[in-house]
């Protein structure tokens, strides 16, 4: 298994990646292509699994947002909210 598809195998993606064929250079395999073609919902669900896996990566900032020891406030512009 590709590397980058191994740390993956080891996150909440795991499931899915069982059933979705790579090369070694972590490419889809033709078969893979023509299931994912044949089952959109298998694509739909690999697509989510990723995207929920690479999301969880990052933190999502939400008021009040204190970063300061003290626990002072920083206002955030609104349009960043």
């Amino acid at each position: 298994m590709p590397p980058r598809i191994q740390s993956l195998s080891v996150s909440k993606a795991s499931g899915i990646l069982k059933q979705i064929e790579f090369d070694d250079e972590e490419r889809f395999t033709s078969a893979q292509i023509e299931r994912f073609k044949a089952d959109p919902e298998l694509y739909r669900a690999f697509i989510k699994a990723i995207e929920e896996q690479v999301n969880s990566n990052f933190f999502i900032v939400r008021e009040p947002f204190s970063i300061l020891p003290t626990g002072n406030r920083i206002d955030v512009p609104s349009e960043l909210h």
